[in-house]
């Protein structure tokens, strides 16, 4: 989910390359490759093919909650992303008259996806207790602008085809470091409440056996792939499951609750 860079992506497919050799080692002998998903990313997922991938929190909670087993989510040593965890930045143009969140009011909104929790959910979430300012017809933004990625939405709001959008951590930091062209003129304006980081999941056909072994060889590549670590800055993962991830639906429906169902 971070292939913000090809150095990035490349240490990735290390981490994958690391895992699948110490399957090899355990005895798996089925076929195992390295794929880049389609567009279809809820197909991906829920794969019968699909050994291990990593998800977004909110598709978890919301449909692939019955169809695929959470194994692991990361630690990053990131600011923001403590605990196993992460938050987003809500990011305006440096020059842009902003200071809090109802200055967003009539603006135009870039999201990433109307199924990703850091780029939709938390800001949905950080935005409701001021929604009750919002017009009658019931708009808080003026437009909201679907941009495929969250790289696209940092790149509209820089070239002015919209004015803010909600970036996760990982996200902000991987393109500090790697294309900081992407973020030139753009400035943080706030944070939204943390969640769990990401969360590696697995086929949910592995028997307990084999989600053991899978589990013990993520864990391990901190140790066994230091260097591919250190680029990506992830120190460790925690075992997880299902229900780390209900503060995610809680932050749903506290914006529910507090009359701002769509972020819109």
């Amino acid at each position: 989910m971070y292939n913000n860079s090809p150095v990035l992506a490349e240490a990735a497919h290390t981490l994958l390359r690391n895992v699948v050799q110490d399957l090899r080692e355990l005895g798996w002998s089925d076929p195992m490759s390295i794929v880049e998903p389609g567009e279809d990313l809820l197909d991906f997922w829920t794969s019968p093919s699909t050994l291990l991938s990593q998800t977004c929190g909110y598709p978890l909670v919301t449909q692939l909650f019955d169809r695929v087993s959470v194994l692991a989510r990361p630690q990053f040593d990131i600011d923001g992303c403590e605990d196993h965890g992460y938050c987003s930045v809500v990011v305006v143009r440096a020059e842009a008259p902003v200071a809090s969140l109802l200055d967003l009011q009539g603006l135009r909104l870039a999201v990433n996806s109307p199924d990703s929790h850091s780029g939709m959910n938390a800001l949905r979430h950080q935005l409701a207790p001021v929604a009750a300012s919002r017009p009658i017809d019931g708009r808080f933004f003026s437009e909201v602008l679907l941009t495929g990625s969250h790289v696209n939405s940092l790149i509209w709001v820089q070239n002015e085809q919209a004015d803010v959008c909600a970036v996760d951590m990982v996200t902000w930091h991987n393109v500090n470091k790697h294309r900081p062209e992407t973020v030139q003129g753009l400035r943080v304006l706030n944070r939204t409440d943390p969640a769990p980081s990401l969360p590696w999941i697995c086929n949910r056909a592995l028997n307990a056996t084999q989600q053991a072994q899978l589990l013990a060889a993520v864990l391990a590549l901190p140790q066994r792939e230091p260097a591919a670590c250190a680029l990506l800055c992830l120190t460790g993962f925690k075992p997880s499951t299902l229900a780390d991830y209900r503060v995610i639906t809680a932050m749903e429906n506290e914006a529910v609750a507090l009359g701002y169902p769509v972020l819109r």
